[in-house]
């Protein structure tokens, strides 16, 4: 789970920015391997890419998703 950056010493709010639990294989050096903003996001896309060892089939992926806007 990757939650937020805070955006201000006075931004208290906790949110989850992308949960991909129910795709990750979490044993032994599974897992997330790496996780990329990209470079025209928030101005003119919301592409996050990511890498992970999947848990069905178990094999590492590389995927795009998109982030919500909120």
């Amino acid at each position: 789970m990757v939650r937020r950056v805070l955006e201000s010493p006075t931004d208290n709010v906790n949110r989850v920015f992308f949960d991909m639990s129910g795709r990750l294989t979490l044993t032994g050096e599974s897992g997330l391997a790496a996780m990329a903003f990209d470079p025209q996001y928030g101005a003119g896309n919301r592409y996050v890419y990511v890498t992970y060892l999947s848990n069905n089939p178990h094999e590492l992926r590389l995927s795009r998703f998109t982030a919500n806007s909120t």
